[in-house]
């Protein structure tokens, strides 16, 4: 029962918690589609600063933020917070109220700054995302300024409006949407691996002589793109609390991880030992003009399209939550004003996208400072 009441800590020391409504496949689903995306196509190019090196250190992120997925979920299963108004035990619902059950009030201001810093910069590089790709499908313009953002201006208007819904069992089919768009762009890359200037595949590929084992000097930035690949942390609380079965979320998120970084490294790979040292900071400006290239930017554009509300939703109900609106409600105006605050939010968005056009360089910072943070140190 989604709307079960929350009672005082029992005599085993829990607190009883309302069931969500999503099923397990719709919990995998959510969460594959919010791991497998934007990050995705980041990974050549990791490998082009970091080397072939980079596939370990994929493995080796992989590993650590798996682990701490599980452990983000524990706490949140057997912690609570007293509510002030009530004073009484709740369950914790969200990343920011595992945080305060941690680190005090203080703790969590400082990890809700973070928080929302790198939810509002992810939906930025949607923005970026979409218009890059939707200048090159439309207009045949790469990195043109003013193209793209006319682009990232229109699918906006696509976009936005899915941050009216209340429910994320509702996401899960946009993000089954989104997951089998980006496990089907692999299929495309090694195609066009096998097939392109008549690459036979007994020999190497063009790019495979620029390649290199390691770049020490440029790790670092490798190790920063290659950690927004796993930007997942902040909406896990959300999608377990969802979960009509959360027992079965830790084997859920194995398999999604073993979805997740098998895609990436097979993409990965493909794509610097296509392209070697020329590959592009979004992998797929990198293919030639075709059929192939054309199916693999519309497949590329749902990405942004269908995880933008899942990671905007910790930050609209947080403020939700401090606003005392709430989007669920039957009745009185507080689902239009939660509807208006998300529609600011992600005009928001947009605005930053504007003004931060450089793909590579921004997911890099976001991917080194503050998705570490929040899926690995906090």
């Amino acid at each position: 029962n989604a709307n079960a009441t929350v009672s005082d800590a029992d005599a085993s020391g829990f607190v009883s918690r309302p069931v969500g409504t999503s099923s397990t496949a719709q919990a995998m689903a959510n969460s594959v589609n919010i791991l497998l995306g934007v990050g995705l196509l980041s990974v050549p190019y990791a490998l082009k600063q970091g080397g072939w090196a980079g596939l370990g250190v994929l493995g080796l992120l992989g590993c650590v933020t798996n682990y701490t997925g599980k452990a983000l979920i524990r706490v949140q299963a057997r912690g609570s917070l007293r509510d002030a108004k009530t004073n009484r035990e709740r369950p914790l619902t969200s990343y920011e109220d595992i945080g305060e059950a941690a680190f005090g009030e203080t703790g969590r201001a400082f990890i809700t700054a973070v928080l929302y810093t790198e939810l509002v910069g992810t939906c930025a590089l949607f923005f970026i995302l979409e218009g890059d790709h939707l200048s090159l499908l439309f207009d045949g313009t790469k990195y043109l300024t003013h193209s793209s953002q006319w682009w990232q201006c229109a699918s906006a208007t696509a976009m936005i409006p899915t941050l009216w819904l209340p429910d994320l069992s509702a996401l899960s089919y946009v993000g089954a949407l989104g997951a089998l768009a980006s496990v089907s762009l692999v299929g495309v890359v090694a195609f066009q691996l096998a097939a392109v200037d008549g690459f036979p595949l007994e020999s190497y590929p063009p790019g495979f002589e620029s390649t290199a084992f390691l770049h020490l000097t440029a790790l670092p930035v490798s190790f920063g793109l290659l950690a927004f690949v796993f930007a997942g942390h902040a909406v896990f609380p959300a999608i377990y609390a969802s979960m009509a079965e959360p027992e079965e979320y830790e084997p859920m998120l194995d398999r999604t991880y073993a979805i997740v970084d098998l895609t990436c490294a097979v993409i990965g790979a493909a794509g610097y030992a296509m392209y070697g040292d020329a590959v592009k900071d979004e992998v797929t400006l990198n293919l030639p003009a075709g059929s192939a290239s054309t199916l693999a930017l519309a497949l590329i554009t749902v990405n942004p399209f269908s995880k933008f509300a899942l990671t905007m939703d910790p930050v609209a109900r947080g403020l939700e939550s401090r606003m005392g609106v709430d989007i669920d409600a039957e009745d009185g105006d507080g689902p239009f004003k939660a509807r208006v605050l998300r529609t600011g939010l992600g005009l928001g968005a947009l605005l930053t996208a504007a003004k931060v056009p450089c793909f590579a360089v921004v997911m890099s910072l976001i991917g080194s400072f503050l998705t570490l943070t929040v899926s690995v140190i906090f």
